[in-house]
């Protein structure tokens, strides 16, 4: 895959989901970490280069809350939770535009953000609006395209991730709807594939950003 999406922040806790091949024992492996030894880092010994870039300030770009951060093309996508919205800047930091534009309950608009995505197979932008049970979809300048329409089943929604051009991974938490999982989801069928059921006990915090490989395997 010759386009990358970066993170530009570790301010999550990643989770990778990988299918290995079974052992006899059935036994996961579990790697025990002791954080009272860690040993000290430079960051120049993991990046190549470091720079800073200073976002525009203004009443559109304003950010209380970073959850997630994706570099793409030279635009800075962000994901602030608390206002609900994602600001789009350009690589030297000057305000692009924001969902906000498009908010609202009026035909290309959304009503209740909870996660967002870059979906490279078809380089749109997603926005996953639970209140509606709705995936909205948007050209990389916030030009409208298309609503997928979610079925109920995949209630409550949490976060989700683009696996293939049909196949979609959602997280959700427990509630008093359903017990804690991730369900992989059929665009195509508009129906639940598979689904796991609750995370293993060493992983507790699931994070907004989920990162799934792409493929057959998960």
């Amino acid at each position: 895959m010759k386009h990358r999406i970066k993170n530009i922040f570790t301010l999550m806790f990643v989770l990778i989901i990988v299918a290995c091949s079974k052992k006899d024992n059935n036994d996961d492996l579990v790697i025990k970490l002791n954080p009272n030894k860690a040993t000290p880092v430079k960051l120049e010994e993991w990046f190549e280069s470091i720079e800073i870039v200073k976002l525009e300030t203004s009443s559109q770009s304003l950010i209380s809350n970073c959850n997630k951060i994706i570099e793409y093309e030279g635009r800075y996508y962000i994901f602030d939770s608390t206002q609900r919205v994602v600001i789009v800047f350009n690589k030297l930091g000057k305000f692009i535009f924001s969902s906000n534009d498009f908010k609202g309950k009026g035909p290309g608009e959304y009503a209740g953000l909870v996660d967002f995505n870059l979906n490279l197979f078809n380089k749109e932008i997603e926005i996953l609006d639970a209140m509606d049970t709705k995936i909205m979809t948007y050209s990389l300048d916030g030009s409208y395209k298309r609503t997928i329409q979610l079925a109920p089943e995949v209630l409550p929604l949490y976060c989700y991730y683009p696996v293939t051009k049909d196949i979609y991974a959602f997280y959700t938490k427990k509630s008093q709807q359903r017990d804690e999982s991730l369900i992989f989801y059929s665009l195509s069928s508009g129906k639940i594939v598979n689904k796991t059921g609750k995370l293993p006990n060493y992983v507790n915090y699931f994070p907004t950003t989920m990162t799934v490989p792409h493929g057959n395997r998960i």
